[in-house]
């Protein structure tokens, strides 16, 4: 069985920053300049304030079988930093975790959020999972530190997140029945409040959705502006390709 790894290397990207060549590899980090997990399938990596390295994904055993969630976090020098969570680490279970991405709060809490089977006879939702600065979970965001995107009848994917000043964050994702392939997809826009819940001042307590189900490819790629507007690339949904 094919092993999943997540490698992590650092290079060196301005003379002075760390001794070694610019462009070559930091032989000071991890082992000779990359970290190599077995059995992660990294999602994503986030660089912290302070130097430190989050990387999100699924973990699975020997049979390349998923246990869930995984988030660990590593020292500057590449090492698991045994402050946070188990080791270095923080698990959540769950069937299959089909995509995930990772940011910080201003207060050091993390979230991670994206798409995830919790059990194998429910739907795919959307998700976001709170972690405190220790690497335990948030149990006071969400239903026991999880917030929920979705129902039972749709295939729900969340995408983007952008935070807000007041703790609140705005979602962006897309959802398509599940008796209906993704190219019949249609996007949201949703406000979750710094608690977890669904902000019910935002768009009357509901999602904002756009774009129907006849004219409205799968989502390519969402992105936030800086005046707050929100870009959206489609796949057009008459293209056979």
């Amino acid at each position: 069985m094919k092993r999943i790894t997540l490698i992590l290397a650092l290079l060196v990207l301005a003379s002075g920053l760390v001794h070694g060549q610019p462009g070559y590899l930091d032989k000071t980090f991890a082992d000779d300049g990359a970290l190599i997990l077995p059995s992660y399938h990294t999602h994503d990596i986030c660089v912290l304030p302070d130097g430190k390295i989050v990387a999100a994904g699924e973990v699975r055993d020997t049979n390349s079988i998923s246990l869930g969630l995984n988030v660990t976090k590593f020292t500057e020098s590449g090492k698991p930093d045994e402050s946070f969570g188990s080791s270095g680490t923080f698990f959540y279970p769950a069937a299959y975790v089909l995509r995930s991405a990772i940011c910080q709060q201003p207060d050091g809490k993390l979230l991670v959020y994206g798409s995830i089977l919790l059990k194998r006879d429910q739907p795919i939702y959307g998700f976001v999972l709170r972690i405190l600065p220790g690497g335990t979970i948030d149990s006071s965001f969400g239903t026991s530190g999880l917030y929920i995107d979705g129902s039972p009848e749709t295939i729900s994917y969340l995408s983007s997140l952008q935070l807000q000043a007041d703790g609140s964050s705005l979602a962006v994702g897309f959802e398509y029945p599940k008796d209906s392939p993704p190219n019949t997809s249609r996007l949201f826009l949703t406000k979750i409040t710094a608690a977890g819940k669904i902000d019910k001042l935002f768009s009357a307590g509901d999602r904002v959705m756009i774009g129907t189900r006849k004219d409205t490819g799968a989502v390519q790629d969402i992105l936030f502006t800086r005046s707050g507007h929100v870009v959206v690339a489609f796949a057009d949904p008459k293209s056979k390709s």
